[in-house]
């Protein structure tokens, strides 16, 4: 499968999980922690742009068939957090062509904050 050769990026993704509160009940937290590649692509803004409203920075994630990929799972990329805002989508009718792609959104775009000495 090419998920396992040519992929660009690595990606490192928390899926959402229940954690003790401290209180006896529990509160929505992060799991483990799976390190995966992915291809990721930039996706158009959204139609709200149009009206004047600032748009999120929002990406496509390709990748291999993968149980952390869910939304609202955590994803950190290239030092930057991201989170799975729409729900995955399976594509590909056997195992061997089957793939993962989610929507990303969050980062700064590529603009970084200026370092001041």
């Amino acid at each position: 499968m090419i998920f396992d050769r040519r992929v660009p990026v690595e990606l490192r993704v928390y899926p959402p999980a229940e954690t003790d509160d401290g209180y006896g009940g529990t509160a929505p937290g992060l799991g483990r922690p799976a390190t995966i590649r992915a291809f990721v692509q930039p996706l158009d803004a959204p139609e709200g742009v149009a009206t004047g409203w600032a748009a999120p920075v929002r990406r496509k994630v390709i990748t291999g068939p993968c149980e952390a990929v869910q939304t609202w799972a955590r994803v950190e990329m290239d030092g930057e957090l991201w989170h799975v805002v729409d729900p995955p989508r399976v594509h590909g009718a056997s195992r061997r062509t089957r793939y993962v792609s989610a929507v990303i959104e969050g980062g700064s775009g590529g603009v970084r904050e200026a370092q001041h000495p």
